[in-house]
């Protein structure tokens, strides 16, 4: 009776440290106008719209459990459309899990017409995460890496703000992950053997 029971408290247990069935929300605002769309468990949102003034275009996002896990996030945003003024995007999504240090990569690529820019930010329940831009016009590209320390679950965002002064066309891919330590790890080798590779060639060369 005493391993039933023990098994049972262990389910509990089990069951109270999973993490919440995540939730994807995808906002689109003009300052005026706000759009707003939750996911239906698939991982994948998104719509069409044509009635912000003066701006026609297409959003979407992707997320788990389409493309990363509960452990190993991966949360994408893409835009495509022609505009003038001014659109925040944000997606955001929850449900993770950590135990202590996160490190998430955070970029960015797209082209952007004559007179628009944009800025993205890349942000945890726990804080901002970093931030790109201005970007623009022409074509754009960042990435980079974060940290921070969690325990337990969490979220994880971007928020895409575009400016434009005229009508111009524009799309990017945007994306936030959580790569597993192994990855990093790797990274992290792979550029410890490069130092070590032009370090000992620059030392070998005639001067």
């Amino acid at each position: 009776m005493k391993a039933a029971g023990g098994l049972a408290l262990a389910g509990v247990l089990g069951i109270l440290a999973m993490p919440a069935q995540a939730t994807e929300i995808l906002t689109v605002s003009d300052g005026v106008t706000t759009k707003t769309v939750s996911g239906d468990g698939s991982g994948v949102l998104g719509f069409a719209s044509s009635s912000f003034p003066g701006w026609a275009f297409a959003v979407g996002g992707a997320g788990t459990p389409l493309i990363g896990t509960d452990s190993t996030p991966d949360l994408h945003l893409n835009f495509f459309g022609v505009g003038a003024g001014t659109l925040t995007i944000s997606l955001q999504d929850d449900g993770f899990l950590a135990s202590g240090l996160i490190q998430p990569r955070t970029q960015i690529g797209g082209v952007l017409g004559d007179g628009a820019t944009m800025t993205l930010a890349a942000f945890s329940t726990a804080g901002d995460l970093l931030s790109f831009g201005p970007l623009g016009p022409g074509l754009i590209s960042a990435a980079d890496y974060a940290s921070q320390t969690i325990n337990g679950a969490y979220g994880l965002g971007l928020t895409a703000t575009i400016t434009s002064t005229k009508p111009s066309a524009m799309s990017f891919d945007a994306d936030v992950s959580v790569p597993e330590p192994a990855t990093l790890a790797l990274v992290g080798a792979a550029m410890l053997g490069s130092l070590v590779f032009f370090g000992r060639r620059r030392a070998t060369m005639p001067v």
